[in-house]
This record gives structure tokens, C-alpha cells and sequence, in this order.
């Protein structure tokens, strides 16, 4: 039976975890430090976890708590060692809290998954097993490619009782930097 097959793995907030089919406890498989896991990598049946590598890894969608770039990791079931594959400033969809939205080839190969960020919509991107890589498939809202849709900013502040805040700066393409700032934005 493989590593996979032998037990239960899912994600946690910030570690993913594993379950003995037969009555066992869970225990820690991984963790990357300073990134919230937003899923695990499976095909879109949702039941077939992605390991590239013979069981032996899974990859999953991680964000940086501190940048909130987004990538995926492999992280190695034995020792529970994560690396990252690619991190950026992106987002990517998932429709459960255990997967997120991709699909993966008959060979395994190869991944889909939908990405996006704030120069671009929504598409479905493909990657091989190490996502190094990385291509847009679709051009669903080609009309958008001609025009500027803005950007986006990551600030650290304090409140005004000296707590470290974080947030983020979403900016139309009329905003540009050292300009004051109009209603034309949204801060979250």
C-alpha cells in the first residue's frame, strides 16, 4: 500500500496532517514556516492527492503571511521537509477547504489550475511536476489585455495603540505612487 493510500492526509491552517485509516492519531506531516496552507493539490475528483514523485511528496498552495505571495510547495512525506516549486503575487481558486481547483494528467505529469492576480483575471494555467515551467492555457477576458487594471501594495503599520497591522493597498490604473490617494482604491 502506498504512503498516500495507507492513511488520511489533510490540510490544517498552517501544517498538513496525516490519519491512520485504522483508528491511529494524526500527526504532523509538515509545515512551512510563516505560510498559511490553502490546500492540497489533487486531481478534480478531489479523492487523488498529486505526489509527481511516486507517493513519495504532495504538493500543496501556500501563502506568505508576511508577503501574501502564493505558490505551491512539495513537501516529502518521509521527513516532512517542504521546498518551494514558484511563489508569486497571486491567488489561486480552490472550491473546498481540502483541495484546490486543479486537475492533473492521465500521466501525471502535468497540472492545471486556475491563477490569478491584479494585472490579470482568472485563467487556467499549466505546469509540469516541478512548475518551473508555467504557462496561461486560456485567455478568457482577452478584452482586458489591452487595459491597466491597477496593483496592488502589501503595508505593515501600527494601530493607533502599537499593535503591528498588515494589510493590503488595491489601486486603479489611475493611482500611481507619491500621488495622494483619492476614493479610487480600496485598502484591506
Amino acid at each position: 500500500m502506498s504512503s498516500i493510500e495507507s492513511g488520511v492526509i489533510a490540510p490544517g491552517a498552517d501544517a498538513i496532517w496525516r490519519a491512520s485509516l485504522n483508528g491511529g492519531v494524526a500527526r504532523e506531516i509538515g509545515r512551512i514556516p510563516n505560510h498559511s496552507v490553502l490546500g492540497i493539490v489533487a486531481a478534480s475528483d478531489q479523492a487523488t492527492i498529486w505526489s509527481p514523485n511516486g507517493d513519495q511528496s504532495i504538493v500543496i498552495g501556500a501563502q506568505d503571511e508576511n508577503s501574501r505571495e502564493a505558490g505551491f510547495w512539495k513537501v516529502e512525506l518521509s521527513s516532512g521537509t517542504a521546498s518551494r516549486l514558484f511563489e508569486d503575487r497571486v491567488a489561486f481558486c480552490f472550491p473546498t477547504d481540502f483541495a484546490l481547483a486543479t486537475g492533473i494528467s492521465a500521466d501525471n505529469r502535468t497540472i492545471a489550475y486556475f491563477s490569478e492576480d491584479a494585472q490579470h483575471p482568472p485563467d487556467i494555467w499549466i505546469a509540469g511536476p516541478d512548475l518551473t515551467d508555467r504557462h496561461r492555457l486560456t485567455d478568457v477576458n482577452s478584452q482586458l489585455d489591452s487595459r491597466s487594471l491597477g496593483s496592488t501594495q502589501i503595508l505593515s503599520y501600527d494601530s493607533s495603540d502599537g499593535h503591528p497591522l498588515h494589510g493590503a493597498l488595491v489601486t486603479t490604473a489611475r493611482v500611481s505612487a507619491g500621488r495622494t490617494i483619492s476614493n479610487d482604491c480600496l485598502a484591506l
